[in-house]
């Protein structure tokens, strides 16, 4: 039994040296999961404005055009849990701030990161962000959470071929250039947001309203927003799931001082040339959405618009 386990363990023994070095390699490897986490380490005291969200805000919403200091922390496919999280681990340090931006997308109040087809991106909140409370043991390590040729080919570019695959600018945006398709890919998203049941709406719900209880107490002014989609997307959403989103916030915004609510999922603001997808905007229309949420703040900074 003793010579069995003394050969089991010279066989074992560099594999777990070899797994090792590799998952360190791979975490040395520059993302921006760790871009956006070290900013807020660093910088969390100084913002003032703070956006947070999936994609629709990462793409969406450009810091360079907003009148404060401000930080784009959100990310694809990040869920109003996450948001909730990111902004609890900060808490302590957002000393000045004075807007949580956040959207609510037609998907925000059904839709769980973890749950959904992108559940892969959740081991990046635990290694990167420190952030986790998944039990499942391949969300800690890189070498378990992708399979061994997406690990080999992220080693390859890094490290053989001296890429860096970043998508973050310094404020914490996700530019997207151009347009690309506007037809399909609206079917496609607006099938892809659409739930077959809404099981996670009360909790996603109670998670609101955290962010809610959060910006009251630290007197946080909160912008809740429904971002621009092209007539591709917004025609094909299942009107339940849209009127409940909407009514949802509505209704939060009447009862809650401090909150506010911009629906800007049919503007008219926003054309073609705006959009890189059906439910993404490109870099022109992200400045024309950062400029009205400016302007938008500033009415408040002038109190011109209230809740109270």
């Amino acid at each position: 039994m003793k010579k069995i386990i003394i050969r089991i363990s010279i066989f074992l023994i560099p594999l777990i040296i070899l797994g090792g070095g590799f998952e360190l390699s791979l975490r040395n490897i520059p993302n921006d999961y760790i871009i956006k986490n070290a900013y807020l380490k660093q910088h969390a005291n100084n913002i003032q404005v703070l956006f947070l969200g999936s994609s629709h805000a990462y793409r969406g919403i450009n810091p360079e055009y907003i009148s404060f200091p401000s930080y784009n922390a959100a990310y694809i496919s990040q869920s109003i849990d996450l948001d909730y999280e990111i902004t609890m681990k900060y808490k302590n340090e957002f000393s000045n701030l004075k807007y949580i931006v956040l959207p609510i997308s037609y998907f925000t109040l059904f839709g769980n990161l973890s749950n959904g087809k992108e559940s892969w991106r959740q081991k990046n909140y635990c290694i990167y962000y420190d952030i986790c409370s998944s039990k499942d043991i391949k969300n800690h390590f890189e070498i378990l959470s992708s399979n061994l040729k997406a690990n080999i080919e992220k080693y390859f570019i890094y490290y053989i071929k001296k890429e860096i695959i970043i998508t973050t600018d310094s404020n914490g945006y996700g530019v997207f250039k151009g347009t690309s398709e506007l037809n399909e890919s609206g079917i496609e998203a607006a099938k892809r947001h659409t739930k077959e049941n809404f099981s996670l709406y009360e909790t996603n719900f109670s998670l609101l309203n955290k962010i809610i209880n959060y910006s009251k107490n630290k007197k946080i002014n909160l912008i809740l927003y429904t971002p621009p989609a092209y007539i591709t997307y917004r025609e094909k959403l299942n009107r339940e799931q849209l009127n409940l989103t909407i009514s949802t916030i509505e209704n939060l915004v009447r009862k809650e001082s401090k909150v506010f609510y911009l629906n800007l999922l049919n503007s008219e603001s926003f054309k073609s040339e705006d959009f890189y997808n059906a439910d993404h905007l490109n870099e022109i229309g992200a400045e024309k959405l950062t400029h009205k949420i400016n302007n938008y703040i500033n009415k408040i900074e002038n109190e011109q618009i209230t809740t109270d």
